[in-house]
């Protein structure tokens, strides 16, 4: 009935088409997909052992925001040999799990200047991150049965906007393989706390390719791809 294939997605930045923040002028939509098995025995597992390993409980939620401003119960990374653990404990998790990256990245300033009527980012995001999510699982022969597309909750009025976006392309494009799922950042799912981690990288680097990106670095090879380009296969950039 369900694929072998979870698919998580969670965002960074504004979803709103004005620029707030000049020194991150994008939206970010990113996709997680990961076999059941590898999410089981090896993500779950993974991040539990750092919740044990640095908080002795594992109820803790791991929010980029909150471990990149040390903030909340990440207060403890401003030690900064803790802070070198924690981040390289981060990164060899990241790189050992088996996982694809689909993203899109909205250049907000481009698209009010590119078009008159510009569609809402998270819309567009949603849109292109679905399609290549669709490819990749026609790819994996796996769009003959079900996979839940889970998406971090936003509140009533945003979720019930998506569903409607969502369904929208489903019956366009004829899919009748993808159901729609939300999950509350409070709750502590592993899929979504994983993609949390994954998106803001992505924007930095769309920003500043030059910058230090250590994050970008391991989720380069995570990325859906053709041959070694992943660029407008498993990211695009618009417009």
């Amino acid at each position: 009935m369900f694929s072998d294939y979870l698919v998580f997605i969670d965002e960074s930045g504004d979803h709103v088409l004005e620029v707030k923040d000049a020194d991150y002028p994008v939206f970010v939509l990113a996709a997680c997909i990961i076999k059941k098995d590898e999410y089981l025995y090896k993500l779950q597992p993974a991040l539990t052992d750092m919740k044990l390993k640095y908080y002795g409980k594992d109820c803790v939620i791991f929010h980029e925001r909150e471990i990149r401003k040390k903030a909340g119960a990440f207060s403890i990374l401003k030690n900064q040999d803790i802070m070198k653990d924690f981040m390289a404990d981060m990164n060899n998790m990241m790189a050992a799990i088996d996982y694809t990256v689909i993203s899109t990245v909205i250049d907000k300033g481009a698209l009010k200047a590119t078009y008159k009527y510009p569609e809402h980012p998270y819309n567009l995001a949603c849109r292109f991150c679905l399609e290549r999510i669709f490819l990749f699982l026609e790819k994996k022969a796996a769009v003959d049965k079900k996979t839940i597309i889970n998406f971090e909750s936003r509140g009533e009025k945003e979720d019930k906007e998506l569903k409607l976006h969502f369904l929208e392309i489903c019956t366009e494009k004829g899919w009748t393989n993808f159901d729609i799922n939300f999950i509350n950042k409070s709750t502590n799912c592993s899929g979504l706390q994983f993609s949390d981690l994954i998106a803001r990288p992505i924007g930095r680097w769309v920003i500043n390719r030059e910058q230090q990106n250590r994050a970008f670095d391991i989720l380069k090879s995570k990325f859906y791809k053709k041959g070694d380009d992943f660029l407008r296969i498993g990211l695009k950039i618009f417009p």
